[in-house]
């Protein structure tokens, strides 16, 4: 897992499988479709089989939008894959509203030409958000087919990021390097101003890994284990 370009992580993953993510919540299964987005499908599925998010939070859940999780426990292997040269996939014709959702998919991060590219951050649409995200390219790689119970049920009250792309809201720190402490449990979310920003900080979820987010936000739900 530590080569992104090795043996283990270059597995493909077959044309239909499920994923289960055991979570503190409960159980949620993901049907990855292969064909919808092959670059995404296959690093979601060596990723997970791996065991790069076990014991991992859902660090960002913001109602009526999604539920993400992002980092390894392991600062080392969140460096890993915090972005690198697996290109984004095309968007699918099955975003069209409905017809796959609530898919899982990968968040992706812009290089320097503007072009997506895979990372380590997963999404889940809790709600119909293709006319907020098509634009960026998003391609789903997979759907919930059992447990979006269990998602809509995850912990929530620490919503948006403080900190998210470099950009601060409300009460952080504009070098965005990490945001200050004491900021308003509201604050200038681009997708509800009434939910908090109190998530995790992206730098630090990265640099210090399960130490800092289970000392500063023991209520997020947590990744147990991935099942493929």
């Amino acid at each position: 897992m530590c080569d992104p370009k090795g043996a283990a992580m270059t597995v493909q993953a077959p044309p239909l499988t499920n994923v289960t993510i055991h979570t503190t919540n409960g159980k949620i299964v993901v049907e990855v479709v292969r064909d919808w987005s092959p670059s995404q499908a296959d690093r979601f599925y060596n990723l997970a089989r791996l065991g790069f998010w076990q014991d991992a939070p859902f660090s960002r859940v913001v109602h009526d939008w999604v539920a993400q999780f992002t980092a390894s426990k392991s600062p080392r292997l969140s460096g890993i894959y915090n972005g690198n040269d697996c290109t984004d996939s095309p968007q699918p014709p099955c975003l069209v509203p409905g017809s796959c959702l609530p898919p899982l998919c990968s968040e992706a991060g812009e290089e320097d030409d503007g072009a997506l590219v895979i990372s380590n951050e997963v999404f889940i649409n809790k709600v119909d958000n293709s006319d907020a995200l098509d634009a960026y390219g998003f391609a789903p790689f997979g759907r919930v087919v059992s447990g979006m119970d269990v998602v809509d049920g995850l912990f929530s009250g620490y919503g948006e990021f403080s900190c998210t792309s470099g950009q601060c809201f409300a009460g952080g720190d504009p070098e965005g390097s990490g945001c200050l402490e004491g900021r308003p449990p509201e604050c200038a979310s681009k997708h509800n101003a009434s939910v908090p920003c109190l998530a995790p900080r992206c730098f630090e979820m990265y640099a210090i890994g399960a130490d800092y987010y289970k000392s500063k936000f023991p209520r997020m739900t947590l990744i147990e284990e991935m099942v493929v």
